[in-house]
């Protein structure tokens, strides 16, 4: 049997890899518009070392240390 792949089947492969990196491309393009538009009205905020800032954290980010009274 002959073992060389068909013409076809590698422009295919090609033109599947080519379409891929557009929507990539695109995708990538839209989220950063999207962020952009979100992060719009967001002040940037640049701390010095030794300045004192307070952080508050929520429980939302620390699920494993979350307890409510219908855990086991």
């Amino acid at each position: 049997m002959d073992q060389k792949p068909r013409v076809d089947a590698t422009m295919h492969v090609e033109e599947v890899q080519k379409l891929h990196e557009q929507v990539k491309g695109i995708i990538e393009r839209a989220n950063m518009s999207y962020q952009a538009q979100a992060n719009k009205h967001k002040k940037k905020m640049v701390f010095q070392p030794g300045v004192l800032v307070w952080i508050h954290l929520r429980k939302e980010g620390f699920q494993s240390k979350y307890k409510n009274k219908i855990m086991a």
